[in-house]
């Protein structure tokens, strides 16, 4: 019984941190090899199995459909008939809901088909004291290491809810004072809805050049939904039906957001042309 408990745990260990162990023996099928192959991870298990099971109800309707022949045929009641004609009708519906699965997916994202499930690793955050800043020459407040610390505890959170749609230009920023960064966390639920509902109704190119790093804009901050975003071609389309750069101080209410266009930043520090969002 010992032995039998620890091949069950070593099969079990083996399932999920490595590969899937097929319980029989499939070296003599092309196709249940390739299905168990070692070296496939879940998801690609999961394309298998969705693509197997279209194949199976697509062969099981041809046979339900060879039986319904053989009803209508094989018998002279009207009733049998009708059945048989009932059977073929349910048929065809149900081969086109099978098929409408994968055409309706195709059409809205062929990503979609795709079940593969990516995390993209996030920077690891850093929290540093005010101690820490000092050393680098820059005086920081306890106020503005609160709203500091704030920042990175959300940055991971803003910005998986904003992966695969919406990019951000460079990476975090991991103290203050710190250049050439932009930070997303802790920047105001409405400004990330806003820019999700934005990306949904344009698709467009959208790339966020600005967030919470306060010591860089002098009107964003935490808690603030103001973000900037980069005059991208597709963007600029959208908001104004051209995709030149507007006339400095162009401003459009879109998405529940107002952009005002601005050609070299608000503040006195210059940070280049962009659309200055304020949901």
């Amino acid at each position: 019984m010992k032995n039998i408990l620890e091949t069950i745990r070593v099969r079990a260990i083996s399932g999920l941190y490595a590969a899937f162990v097929p319980l029989a023996d499939v070296s003599e099928s092309p196709k249940l090899q390739k299905l168990y192959d070692s070296d496939q991870d879940l998801s690609t298990y999961i394309n298998s199995l969705f693509t197997i099971a279209i194949a199976a109800g697509a062969i099981f309707a041809v046979l339900r459909l060879a039986y319904a022949g053989y009803l209508y045929m094989g018998s002279d009641m009207w009733g049998k008939k009708q059945d048989a004609r009932n059977i073929i009708r349910d048929v065809f519906i149900g081969l086109l809901l099978l098929l409408s699965i994968w055409i309706i997916l195709h059409q809205i994202n062929p990503n979609l088909l795709n079940l593969k499930i990516a995390f993209s690793e996030l920077p690891k955050q850093q929290v540093v004291t005010p101690a820490q800043y000092n050393l680098r020459g820059v005086q920081v407040s306890e106020t503005e290491q609160q709203r500091m610390n704030a920042i990175l505890a959300d940055e991971p959170n803003a910005r998986r809810q904003l992966a695969g749609r919406v990019s951000i230009n460079k990476a975090p920023c991991a103290y203050v004072g710190q250049p050439s960064c932009t930070n997303v966390g802790n920047v105001g639920q409405n400004a990330i809805n806003g820019l999700l509902r934005t990306k949904a109704a344009c698709s467009c190119d959208m790339i966020v050049t600005g967030g919470s790093e306060f010591w860089l804009h002098e009107t964003h901050g935490a808690q603030k939904n103001i973000v900037d975003l980069a005059n991208t071609n597709t963007l600029n389309k959208y908001l104004t039906g051209s995709s030149a750069d507007p006339p400095n101080g162009t401003t459009v209410r879109k998405e529940g957001g107002l952009f005002k266009f601005e050609s070299a930043g608000a503040s006195t520090k210059n940070t280049g042309t962009h659309w200055h969002v304020v949901f």
